[in-house]
């Protein structure tokens, strides 16, 4: 199965407001609705890129790359919300 449609360009997954959460070689686990979350399973990837969950802040940068959900749950309750205000995240997204 390939990374992403031939069509597709992994910035497309980042384009918009909020936060992106990338598992590459580990299933999705449950996310706030307001975060993007994208499987990620091609063998390429994974050499590339190590297995784990990459967290993409709404600016593009990479916040947080981990192997465990507590981490990016206790990222998001801390940064997540100064993050709102610098990128201007409408409330409820």
């Amino acid at each position: 199965m390939s990374w992403l449609p031939r069509s597709a360009q992994l910035f497309d997954l980042f384009r918009g407001p909020g936060f992106t959460l990338l598992g590459v070689g580990y299933r999705l686990p449950p996310v706030p609705a307001s975060v993007r979350s994208h499987r990620i399973h091609d063998r390429a990837a994974r050499e590339t890129y190590g297995r784990g969950l990459f967290l993409v802040r709404p600016d593009g940068y990479i916040g947080l790359a981990t192997h465990d959900l507590a981490d990016v749950h206790a990222y998001l309750a801390t940064v997540g919300p100064a993050m709102r205000e610098v990128v201007r995240v409408p409330a409820g997204r």
